[in-house]
């Protein structure tokens, strides 16, 4: 059996550019989590997190990496809280391997500028960059 690649890291580390380059490398599928459920709902993340909540964005999360967990051998980009999620968390370590993409605050910002300015800015000021504090111990623990 061939196990998964799942990538994550911050918003802008560069998850949906690798995905792809690392898919083609090694012959894989290569499954883009946010973009497929943009796709899916036809709607960017933000406003499904704006008009839904976020723990409705997190439900189809959840159930778009249940459905690459089941695929064997393709490189999945996940989003940057999706191991936030304790089941995430499990279901990744049991059926592939983790890569953390890592970037400083300064280049997420520059990939990523309308998604990640405003979290951004509320993450300094407390202290933080945007998901990446909050979910790196969830990282590491697996």
């Amino acid at each position: 059996m061939l196990g998964n690649i799942y990538l994550c890291g911050p918003p802008g580390s560069g998850k949906s550019t690798v995905a792809p380059l690392l898919a083609a490398l090694l012959q894989r599928e290569a499954i883009d989590v946010d973009a497929q459920i943009e796709a899916e709902d036809q709607r960017r993340i933000a406003h499904i997190v704006h008009e839904d909540g976020e723990a409705a964005f997190r439900a189809r999360e959840r159930s778009t990496i249940q459905a690459a967990s089941l695929q064997q051998g393709c490189v999945v980009a996940l989003g940057g809280g999706a191991l936030e999620d304790a089941w995430n968390r499990t279901r990744v370590s049991e059926t592939g391997v983790l890569v953390f993409l890592d970037a400083s605050l300064a280049t997420c910002e520059q990939r990523s500028r309308a998604a990640v300015r405003c979290c951004a800015s509320r993450a300094r000021s407390r202290g933080c960059t945007p998901n990446a504090a909050r979910a790196m111990p969830a990282r590491r623990s697996i």
